[in-house]
């Protein structure tokens, strides 16, 4: 009796998922993988290769998988405090297992070659092009989480050498005539001792955080434009929401992990006249203020990663007359931004975290970073 009730509940479990893909029956939310799932074989895909593509397909579709999935991580994380895509440090800090165990130790690699020589002298010949054209340059280089908060890794994380490269290659960038490094970093650890300075459950720093490295850019370019005072015209105000960030995200749990984020409360007001545009070529949002008011910065470029969007979001651009900001992409190349630097741009600030290898890459295109050096002396002379 026994074994017959056995065979009987395994039979039923097994017929469950193709029993749900059927009819549906059981309510189940889909799961964000963060890729795209198999696809039913094309009716005119070749003959030998449907097998495996159908197996592809029912192994993303079969019944049940989101409910599964979830299960299995839900146990991993609260049981054993881990996850495959992330890791899973102390007191509720998550990092993503990616840019820790492989990006980071990737940068260094990749620095320890010829290729931090080509960076520098990248971003060197950039900059002197830009100068050349009557435009400045800052340069703002962000640090990851781990970098603050290393005391939160678990065992399970590859830690950074006592003296990463990255720092020599900002080293050297500072020296460089033709740009202004704002030290995010050392920013940063100042404010650490106020606040936090990062998210627990997403990738990104704060945006109260942000904040303070955004008025130094403003605060610097003031200087140099000679303005009495600095264009920067807001306080920090801080307010508080509960959050669950894109880390988090990454583990498909029942009930995913939140926080209490730090955010800015966004006192500030643009320019007079101010107004935006998206999507124009390759920036996605310019802003155009009314020429000529007094107390605001002119023309400038922004190219960032996501990172800068603290900034925005800080209110950087509220201290210019006219912006356009572009997004580093694999795609895009110094030259597109020299043969796509809209007509008066005054300043040009270039921001990007230490694990962009697709900025970084860009300037160590010598043979990109010279053909771009050509566009901005055309364009000057």
């Amino acid at each position: 009796m026994r074994s017959r009730t056995f065979i009987a509940i395994f039979l039923i479990l097994s017929l469950l998922p193709a029993l749900q893909m059927i009819t549906g029956l059981v309510p189940v939310a889909p799961v964000n993988e963060n890729r795209r799932l198999a696809a039913w074989p094309a009716s005119l895909a070749p003959i030998d290769s449907i097998p495996r593509a159908a197996s592809d397909w029912f192994n993303d579709h079969f019944g049940l998988r989101p409910l599964l999935i979830r299960l299995k991580t839900q146990i991993d994380y609260s049981v054993f405090r881990t996850s495959d895509r992330v890791l899973v440090g102390r007191d509720g800090w998550l990092f993503y297992r990616s840019t820790v165990n492989n990006e980071a130790p990737m940068v260094e690699t990749m620095l320890a070659s010829s290729k931090e020589a080509d960076i520098v002298a990248g971003v060197r010949l950039f900059t002197e092009a830009l100068h050349k054209a009557g435009i400045r340059s800052v340069l703002v280089i962000n640090m990851m989480s781990d970098r603050f908060y290393a005391d939160k890794l678990p065992a399970a994380a590859i830690r950074r050498p006592a003296h990463p490269r990255i720092d020599d290659l900002i080293a050297k960038l500072r020296l460089l005539p033709d740009v202004q490094l704002v030290d995010s970093f050392a920013i940063l650890r100042e404010t650490i001792k106020q606040r936090a300075v990062f998210h627990k459950t997403d990738f990104h720093w704060n945006d109260p955080a942000a904040f303070p490295v955004a008025e130094a850019i403003v605060d610097g370019m003031s200087k140099a434009e000679g303005l009495p005072q600095s264009a920067w015209k807001h306080k920090l105000e801080i307010q508080t929401m509960p959050s669950s960030g894109g880390i988090a995200s990454f583990m498909p749990l029942f009930v995913p992990p939140s926080e209490q984020a730090l955010m800015v409360k966004p006192n500030f007001t643009g320019p007079p006249g101010l107004v935006n545009s998206y999507d124009v070529g390759i920036f996605e949002q310019v802003t155009q203020a009314t020429p000529g008011t007094p107390g605001y910065l002119p023309s400038t470029v922004f190219v960032g990663d996501s990172f800068l969007d603290g900034m925005i979001r800080a209110g950087i651009q509220s201290s210019f007359l006219a912006t356009a900001r572009a997004r580093w992409k694999p795609d895009l190349k110094l030259s597109t931004i020299a043969e796509n630097l809209p007509v008066g741009t005054r300043w040009c600030v270039i921001e990007f975290i230490e694990v962009n290898l697709t900025a970084m890459g860009a300037f160590a295109d010598l043979d990109d970073v010279a053909k771009a050096a050509r566009i901005l002396e055309r364009r000057g002379s």
